[in-house]
């Protein structure tokens, strides 16, 4: 009798194991799979990515905060460094340490990558200070044409961009991101003087992009916005900036998505709000 209920389990047990084991077999196997991305938003999460080139630093936590625009897509920020661009730049020229950079933008934005696949590209790009001149250089190499959000940008000479003076500097740059549909622009400045007549001043020339409309857009470059804070050219590095740079951030995807930008006056004197 004992040894017929062991038999009894034995069999019992085996066939719980078989069972078992062709269950497992008919489940859709998650190896492989993409991670799914959870958002409190019903869309993706958008990736911007900062190229930090001899820029002072930027809390970019501080600043991801202030994503808590429900209306629209959420995003999140990575950044890279590119090595030794400073001391190369300082010991030579901005050239110089474009080319010394080259190889790593390239493993960066290029799509023919040896891994497979290739890394997705991000969503949107910032740049500061001499980093226009980066943009400008991966958009003549057709590396990148996207969102791009330019923070107290100053142009800088080198083999793609005329020298000789602020004006030539700012046409040439201006014609390099146009001419290779880089855009939207989003631009972002402080109200001192020198931001003004470097940057604010030169843009709005006739000759170059034109006037700021009612809706921060230049009259002859209507993919570029402007909008302008309180500070100087450090303005941006200031902990106090973040939810500023946050709110250009919105702009440019807005923008980029084909929303009109909000009404508002050309320069901004406190934080501003969609």
């Amino acid at each position: 009798m004992r040894s017929s209920r062991h038999s009894c389990t034995v069999v019992t047990f085996w066939i719980l194991c078989v069972t078992t084991f062709f269950l497992l077999l008919l489940l859709p196997s998650s190896k492989g799979a993409p991670p799914t991305i959870t958002s409190n938003s019903s869309c993706s999460t958008r990736t911007l990515l900062v190229i930090n080139a001899a820029n002072r630093p930027v809390n970019w936590r501080a600043v991801e905060a202030f994503n808590t625009n429900k209306t629209t897509e959420q995003w999140s920020i990575r950044e890279i460094t590119l090595e030794q661009f400073g001391p190369v730049m300082k010991e030579t020229s901005f050239q110089t340490a474009l080319e010394h950079s080259e190889p790593q933008l390239r493993s960066i934005f290029s799509r023919t990558t040896s891994t497979s696949p290739p890394p997705p590209p991000p969503d949107a790009l910032i740049v500061s200070s001499k980093g226009v001149g980066i943009l400008t250089f991966l958009a003549t190499q057709k590396l990148w044409n996207g969102p791009s959000l330019l923070l107290s940008p100053i142009p800088n000479v080198c083999d793609h961009i005329e020298g000789g003076s602020w004006e030539n500097e700012w046409k040439s740059t201006v014609t390099v991101l146009s001419s290779h549909n880089v855009g939207p622009v989003v631009i972002g400045t402080g109200t001192s003087s020198d931001e003004q007549n470097f940057i604010v001043d030169i843009l709005t020339d006739a000759q170059l992009c034109g006037r700021l409309s009612k809706r921060h857009r230049f009259e002859k470059c209507p993919s570029w916005f402007l909008y302008s804070f309180p500070g100087d050219h450090s303005w941006r590095n200031d902990i106090d900036s973040a939810q500023n740079i946050a709110v250009l951030i919105h702009k440019l995807f807005k923008i980029s998505d084909g929303a009109p930008p909000p009404k508002g006056s050309g320069t901004y004197n406190s934080k501003i709000s969609d």
